[in-house]
């Protein structure tokens, strides 16, 4: 079966309710990864897995965040950022990391100061999700990509600043015009001396663009609720390494 026949698959299957005692359990693992500058460090290797959701394993250094919230930069749009409150959870089925279906969710990784990531992400359909980075949990303080894909069409990709759980006033940028991304690949993140760099699936987002106000923290990603819903998206490898 096709690698992006099995995304579509695994997503649309409908998830079973999960034991929130697990679930909390979960939520106490320490994160902190000593991050070599040279060594890549394996935070996810999924090849298979179960067909039916279950938590992430403790020996994976990631986990979900149950209660994140923020206001986004166009409160009210109807397929822009307007805000963002988790509903959700991130689950492993069927070889990927994904979100419960129509929920929001957020999937927290190491912190860091500069740093590279890559890895395999799926993306179908619809629906909006984003990239937290230099995320400081405890102020919902960070920078926040975002993109809303339309039904028909793709949409830009924008950048804003996060401070105290709202966006800081004009510091929203549109970094690409209209793009549509979908399918199985690769995707490719770095911010190295507050210089900010994305790939995914072949697509340049971001190259060497300047973030200013940037502080080591937290990567997180993520999906929210524009008008079509939360994109699906999947991951099924990771690894990260300082710079």
């Amino acid at each position: 079966m096709p690698r992006m026949r099995i995304f579509k698959v695994i997503t649309g299957l409908v998830l079973i309710g999960l034991s929130h005692t697990v679930m909390a359990q979960k939520l106490e693992k320490n994160l902190d990864v000593e991050l070599s500058q040279t060594e890549w460090e394996t935070l996810l290797l999924l090849r298979n897995g179960p067909q039916q959701p279950e938590p992430i394993p403790a020996k994976i250094p990631l986990r979900s965040i149950p209660d994140l919230e923020f206001a986004g930069p166009n409160p009210g749009h109807p397929h822009l950022l307007a805000s963002c409150k988790v509903d959700g959870r991130f689950v492993m089925q069927n070889g990927f990391l994904i979100p419960e279906p129509e929920k929001s969710a957020a999937l927290q990784l190491p912190s860091s100061d500069s740093f590279q990531l890559e890895g395999i992400i799926g993306l179908d359909g619809e629906g909006g999700w984003f990239i937290l980075f230099g995320w400081d949990p405890d102020t919902t303080t960070g920078y926040c990509l975002y993109n809303t894909q339309l039904r028909t069409q793709g949409s830009p990709w924008r950048l804003c600043r996060i401070e105290d759980a709202k966006m800081v006033s004009g510091s929203e940028v549109e970094l690409v015009e209209e793009q549509k991304v979908n399918g199985v690949g690769g995707i490719y993140l770095q911010v190295v001396e507050k210089q900010l760099s994305l790939k995914i699936l072949d697509h340049q987002i971001a190259e060497d663009y300047t973030l200013k106000d940037y502080k080591p923290g937290a990567i997180v990603f993520g999906t929210y609720k524009p008008r079509y819903g939360p994109k699906k998206i999947g991951l099924q490898s990771l690894r990260m390494k300082g710079w």
